[in-house]
């Protein structure tokens, strides 16, 4: 599989006082390869046009140094590890004479040495760049290098995903709930309110074990018109909140709302977003949207 390349682009730069500006800055800030090979090398550039780039943001000549360099602990993303050696990258040139305002280019090249322990693993390198020689007021920027020999973890994550919902079969209905004329203060469980009870069908072979949470309502569900956000999720709840639901099995889940009392909610109408989440195993996206309406002060 070629090489798949994501970049993302930002200009750092440090700057002394105005008699002395002093400044730097690249367009290589975050920069992520996915399915490299061991034993091969990758030219940045001629693989997806992304040379690494150096600009004098002040108004003076300066020497730009570029080195890899192993990141620290806390630097290091989560899913990957520090690079075993910065020499697996090669900046050429590594050292730039930039004149006021100019930007210098280079190649960016990644070997992976030929080593079958490094399969599947994914590593990070630090690229900094750094003013020399400008006495007091020196520059730098820091710039983040991620590489997965084979599939990178997000890419992992959607494969176990895509895996996961192939052996799993279950879903959750209704997909959304109505229910109007709702009184600040009381305690519903909406189930008694609607026609079609919140259930969990599990069709599977084997049992899901299952955890209910209402949480902020996310944008890329469309919220009817006249329906705002519930200003507090956590009006809704779920009884019980986890639920181990057997092969074959269906399962009630009773969803219970409390508005708080208060004439600011009268005539409101609320958005609640129920996401179940698999207690052991991989992530999965399963929603259920409840739409309220209090009613009006009498």
């Amino acid at each position: 599989m070629r090489p798949a390349v994501f970049a993302s682009a930002f200009w750092l730069g440090i700057a002394g006082p105005a008699a002395a500006v002093v400044g730097i800055s690249t367009r290589f800030v975050d920069v992520t390869l996915e399915y490299l090979e061991v034993g091969k090398t990758y030219n940045l550039r001629t693989l997806r046009n992304i040379p690494y780039t150096v600009r004098n943001r002040g108004d003076a000549p300066i020497t730009v140094k570029v080195e890899p360099t192993i990141p620290r602990r806390t630097e290091v993303m989560d899913g990957y590890e520090a690079v075993p050696d910065p020499s697996w990258i090669q900046i050429v040139p590594d050292q730039f004479t930039l004149g006021g305002g100019q930007t210098g280019y280079a190649e960016m090249v990644i070997s992976i040495p030929d080593n079958p322990e490094y399969n599947g693993r994914h590593f990070q390198a630090t690229i900094w760049a750094r003013t020399v020689n400008t006495g007091l007021f020196a520059a730098g920027t820091q710039s983040r290098l991620r590489l997965s020999v084979g599939p990178g973890p997000e890419a992992l994550k959607e494969e176990a995903k895509e895996k996961a919902m192939m052996t799993l079969d279950f879903d959750i209905t209704p997909p959304q709930t109505y229910v109007q004329d709702l009184e600040p203060g009381k305690t519903y469980d909406l189930n008694e309110l609607v026609r079609r009870k919140l259930k969990i069908t599990n069709r599977a072979e084997t049992p899901i074990h299952l955890k209910f949470n209402s949480i902020p309502w996310i944008p890329r569900f469309h919220l009817p018109p006249g329906y705002e956000a519930a200003p507090d999720h956590s009006w809704l709840a779920f009884k019980p909140s986890e639920e181990i639901v057997k092969e074959d099995e269906i399962a009630t889940i009773e969803p219970i709302l409390k508005i708080p009392e208060g004439d600011e909610h009268r005539g409101k109408k609320y958005g609640f977003l129920l996401k179940a989440d698999l207690v052991m195993g991989v992530e999965l996206e399963v929603f259920s949207q409840f739409f309220v309406t209090i009613r009006e002060k009498q």
